[in-house]
């Protein structure tokens, strides 16, 4: 079923704002840990929290980590194959 100029931007209206929402969330996470007991210190679960919230809201707006992880591991491979191998050291 094709989708219609209206339907895809609706779409992606949507996907912007949940992901505005998340962010925006998980800004207020952070903030109320600041007031939990211990005052000040942010518990390393809330920065995981967040974390997975900045990547869920990457996710509505269509920003994929296999994107930027390609290169890498193509550059990774292109300096293991130009590596010498010693003699002496099998594979």
């Amino acid at each position: 079923m094709p989708q219609t100029i209206t339907t895809f931007k609706r779409r992606i209206t949507i996907q912007t704002v949940l992901a505005f929402l998340l962010v925006i969330f998980g800004m207020l996470v952070v903030m109320l840990a600041l007031y939990m007991p211990p005052v000040g210190e942010i518990h390393p679960s809330v920065i995981t929290v967040f974390g997975m919230l900045l990547v869920a809201a990457g996710a509505f707006i269509g920003i994929d980590l296999n994107f930027q992880i390609k290169p890498f591991i193509e550059a990774i491979r292109d300096k293991d194959k130009s590596k010498p191998i010693p003699d002496n050291e099998t594979v």
